[in-house]
């Protein structure tokens, strides 16, 4: 958005862009944390800044100094004192905050950062995203505090009340990977009680301590093919088999190498929630109605999955009034089709539109499949820069397709450490909700290959 004034244009920056850019050249106005941080090591922090015209720029931080670091984080863009002390005040009836001076609250903030990133998690998007910069620069010229972290010395994960069950489960695969067993507590809370899972794992590793790896496999399948509903600590049984004998089958170290350049190349873009133009398939100067197209992208792309009938049916109206929009084109393709159909409109998509990421996904994947002497390893090196060259931001639905198009190749070249390496990927970018059926695929997936290696 631009604003004229005396003959000039002046650039009005969004509160995002001005955050990023101009935030540290405001004062501090206050810092506070929760009076009992440094019992808990979990830090509720304010940091706000004040603005010419009086208002405030403000920082929220939930800091997990235990294990994972900045948990949550929060932003508000030029808010007046009223309604900053509102914010105080619904979080006081919570926890107790008092003032501190800034360099307790930084060295607080990234301590935890960097104790989470040994053991391979990240703060959470909006802090990477906009709120980081509401902090000063993390340089020799902030008085450095000793922050402890961890307990012991080691990480100590306790469940969040909002942690879903998958989400548990892939944090503790984590540390198993990145800590090793035995260097790592945890407790797993529930609604009704609070126990320690370190406990049961112990159990299983005693209670299989001794079997063959076809009686392990037996012990899975007897679980999938129970009459009854498996029972919870059944499923962790099975999860604790799947682990371990996955883990026989791979070269960790590979793992290990693979998911620390998958992680470097995946830096360099932002994970978006918002859909692109690009992926939308408008172009410049389009008449389309965006925030109406974007609506029944979304709502065709649900039902893609559910109601694919009910999907073409729309898309055919669509294709219509939008007959070269290649988003439109990407969703007819993956509607319910027979495979003669499917490759047929795979390659008169794909011809029409290359350069669409999507579309150019599902192209080389089926070329993957149906070719030989392709050199797969070269093109899984290239990483993410192989199908989205010269850009900044990738949608999670796109992120979904690449990912689908490493197991691809994992499973061509029988490189199975790329389907591990997933997994691991899916705890860094903490699992958007989109993609947690193709966690489960993911376990499939290890399963499938632990079968035809028994």
């Amino acid at each position: 958005m631009a604003k004229k004034k005396k003959g000039k244009v002046i650039q009005m920056l969004s509160p995002e862009n001005y955050i990023k850019q101009r935030a540290r050249t405001l004062p501090i106005y206050e810092c506070r944390i929760n009076s009992d941080w440094e019992i808990n090591k979990l830090a509720n922090i304010f940091v706000a800044r004040k603005h010419t015209n009086g208002n405030l720029t403000v920082g929220l931080y939930l800091v997990d100094l235990k294990c994972l670091g900045v948990k949550d984080a929060y932003y508000f863009f030029n808010i007046s004192e009223v309604e900053y002390e509102e914010l105080i005040e619904k979080s006081v009836g919570v926890v107790d905050l008092d003032h501190v001076p800034y360099p307790l609250v930084h060295n607080i903030i990234y301590a935890g950062v960097e104790f989470a990133e040994e053991y391979g998690f990240k703060p959470c998007k909006e802090y990477a995203s906009v709120a980081k910069y509401i902090l000063e620069e993390d340089t020799e010229d902030i008085e450095l505090i000793d922050i402890d972290c961890g307990e012991n010395g080691k990480p100590f994960y306790i469940s969040g009340p909002f942690e879903s069950e998958e989400r548990i489960k892939q944090i503790i695969d984590q540390l198993e990977r990145t800590a090793g067993k035995g260097n790592y507590d945890f407790i797993y809370r529930t609604d009704e009680d609070v126990f320690d899972s370190n406990a049961s794992f112990d159990n299983f590793e005693e209670k299989f301590i001794d079997f063959s790896f076809q009686e392990k496999v037996n012990r899975m399948i007897e679980i999938i093919e129970s009459s009854d509903i498996p029972t919870d600590e059944e499923l962790e049984e099975f999860d604790y088999l799947l682990y371990t004998l996955f883990e026989n089958l791979i070269d960790i170290e590979e793992v290990e190498r693979l998911y620390d350049n998958h992680v470097e190349m995946i830096r360099n873009y932002q994970i978006d929630d918002e859909l692109s133009d690009e992926l939308l398939g408008i172009q410049p100067n389009s008449n389309v109605n965006r925030e109406e197209w974007e609506m029944k992208f979304y709502e065709i792309f649900d039902l893609v999955n559910s109601n694919p009938k009910k999907a073409l049916n729309k898309l055919k109206n669509l294709n219509k009034q939008m007959p070269d929009n290649p988003a439109v084109h990407f969703l007819i393709l993956n509607a319910k089709y027979s495979e003669k159909e499917y490759d047929k409109l795979l390659e008169k998509y794909f011809n029409l539109h290359p350069d669409y990421p999507l579309l150019k996904m599902q192209w080389k994947t089926h070329q993957w499949i149906d070719s030989e002497g392709i050199d797969l390893t070269d093109i899984f090196e290239q990483g993410p820069e192989f199908f989205f060259r010269n850009r900044k931001s990738i949608h999670v639905i796109e992120l979904l397709y690449y990912l689908m198009s490493l197991s691809t190749i994992a499973l061509k070249t029988k490189k199975f450490e790329i389907i591990e390496m997933i997994s691991w990927l899916m705890v860094y970018l903490e699992t958007p909700e989109l993609l947690q059926n193709l966690t489960n695929t993911i376990d499939q997936l290890k399963f499938a290959i632990i079968l035809s290696n028994e």
